[in-house]
C-alpha cells in the first residue's frame, strides 16, 4: 500500500477550476443523451455516467457514505502513487493522475506500443461538508481508496464551499 499526499485547498484552487470545464463538457453531453432518448425523465444518472465515460474515459469508481466519513474507490491500474494527486475541498475531492511510459533501452526495439502518456482528472462532489486536512488516500494493487471524514456542523454555524478553506 502506498500513501498519497492529499492537499487541502480552497474552492478557487486551480484543480477545481480545471474540473469546472470538464464538468461543463460532461453536462452538455448528458443533455444531448437526454434529448436523443426523447427527453424522458428518470434516467438522468445513467445519462450523466455515460457522458462521463464518453467525454473523459474515467475509470470505474464508487462513492460510499458511512456514519463518520465518505469513502471513494477508484480503479487506477497502470498508475503509481507518484503519478497521482489528490486535492480536497470542503465539498469535493479532485483526483488527478498523469504518467508517461519511458522509452526502453537501445538494445530493444519496440515494434508497436499502445503505451504513452495517460492522464485524467475526476472531481467527486460529496453531499455534506468534509474536513479537507483529514482526508487520506492510499493506492493498493491499482485501487485508490480515499477516506474523507465528515465535518461536525454545529447548529447555526456558517457553512458553504468557502467556509474553512485553506487558500
Amino acid at each position: 500500500m502506498a500513501n498519497i499526499q492529499v492537499r487541502s485547498a480552497g474552492i478557487r484552487h486551480r484543480a477545481f477550476a480545471e474540473m469546472a470545464e470538464v464538468v461543463a463538457a460532461v453536462q452538455q453531453r448528458a443533455f444531448e443523451r437526454f434529448l436523443a432518448r426523447g427527453g424522458e425523465a428518470g434516467q438522468e444518472l445513467d445519462d450523466w455516467l455515460a457522458a462521463e465515460r464518453e467525454v473523459i474515459g474515467w475509470p470505474v469508481a464508487e462513492l460510499v457514505e458511512g456514519t463518520a466519513a465518505f469513502e471513494i474507490e477508484l480503479a487506477l491500474g497502470g498508475f503509481a502513487a507518484r503519478d497521482i494527486a489528490v486535492v480536497a475541498g470542503r465539498d469535493r475531492i479532485v483526483i488527478r493522475a498523469d504518467t508517461q511510459r519511458r522509452p526502453r533501452g537501445r538494445a530493444q526495439q519496440v515494434l508497436w506500443s499502445e503505451f504513452g502518456r495517460r492522464a485524467f482528472a475526476r472531481q467527486v462532489m460529496v453531499p455534506s461538508t468534509i474536513v479537507p486536512a483529514q482526508v487520506r488516500a492510499h493506492l493498493t494493487n491499482g485501487l485508490l481508496r480515499v477516506v474523507a471524514p465528515k465535518a461536525r456542523v454545529l447548529p447555526g454555524a456558517p457553512c458553504g464551499p468557502d467556509v474553512g478553506h485553506v487558500a
